[in-house]
């Protein structure tokens, strides 16, 4: 059984959080969520982590950031894009659980496509 367990999701405007604490011992050890900012708790590459904060930069462009509640303009966010975030978080994905090892539970949480 893994120790830790997580939920893999990006949110807007979060710093770049990719990784949310699913149980209390995770939630105790790390924090509510782990970002690339405070991801050196976790034995993650270099490599890894900027591949994570390209996607969450990529990710941040589908919102509407002058009235969230609007969809994103077609230019900011156009179908190629949101296909290109759902392939990179998937790849993602499967990059963290492969360096994390069985220590660790993740959980994709959604597919993402704004």
């Amino acid at each position: 059984m893994a120790k830790y367990r997580f939920k893999y999701w990006y949110e807007c405007g979060e710093r770049g959080c990719f990784l949310w604490a699913d149980d209390d011992v995770t939630r105790d050890t790390f924090g509510g969520g782990v970002s690339h900012v405070d991801s050196k708790k976790l034995p993650l590459s270099a490599e890894l982590l900027q591949f994570l904060r390209d996607t969450a930069r990529l990710h941040d462009r589908s919102l509407n950031w002058e009235y969230p509640p609007d969809p994103p303009d077609p230019e900011d966010w156009t179908p190629e894009m949101a296909a290109e975030f759902d392939r990179r978080a998937h790849e993602g994905y499967d990059r963290i659980c492969a360096e994390l090892g069985s220590d660790y539970e993740i959980i994709y949480a959604a597919d993402i496509t704004g």
